[in-house]
């Protein structure tokens, strides 16, 4: 009796100690994160920062300002590209071929006169991107504007003085695509 009672306990504590290395095996890196700045202030900024996917890719993302007649930058996109494939100009974040119009990739100075929160989007936004298996998440951290030196008849344009962006790469739940 007491040896099919050793037999059952070792049968049990090696199911769960096979349990905990699957378990930690499957625990692989589910999020990459960093931070990306503009200011108008800064003589050498950073307007770029480079992740690594959660699946092994790297890409860089870049803010891209905007300027108006009068050089202040009054939107700011956000570019992501491939870091090892040739820059073609196109943005990984356009799912649509659709630029036109305001997207959750694009800041516009004009959006924020009453800060994040009640921007078009919100201080959150995220974009799922099937064909790259990942979502990006945007957390808008810092927002800063001010009027342009416009036509006092005319409507107020606004220009940036500081943005700060968390940019969170996630990976895509239940998607069968490959990456590009």
């Amino acid at each position: 009796m007491q040896i099919a009672n050793r037999w059952t306990l070792a049968l049990l504590i090696s199911v769960t100690f096979a349990s905990v290395i699957c378990a930690a095996a499957s625990e692989e890196v589910t999020s990459a994160h960093g931070q990306l700045v503009y200011s108008r202030k800064a003589t050498q900024q950073s307007s770029s920062i480079i992740l690594k996917s959660p699946k092994g890719m790297v890409y860089e993302f870049s803010l891209v300002p905007d300027f108006d007649v009068k050089r202040d930058v009054v939107v700011l996109d956000l570019v992501l590209q491939g870091k090892d494939k040739p820059k073609n100009g196109s943005n990984l974040l356009d799912t649509t071929g659709k630029l036109h119009g305001s997207q959750r990739y694009t800041f516009a100075a004009s959006d924020f006169t009453r800060g994040a929160k009640n921007s078009g989007y919100g201080a959150l936004r995220v974009i799922d991107l099937p064909k790259l298996r990942m979502q990006v998440q945007i957390e808008i951290e810092k927002v800063s504007t001010e009027p342009t030196v416009s036509n006092p008849s005319g409507p107020l344009d606004y220009q940036f003085n500081d943005l700060v962006l968390q940019i969170t790469l996630k990976n895509l739940i239940g998607e069968g695509s490959t990456e590009d």
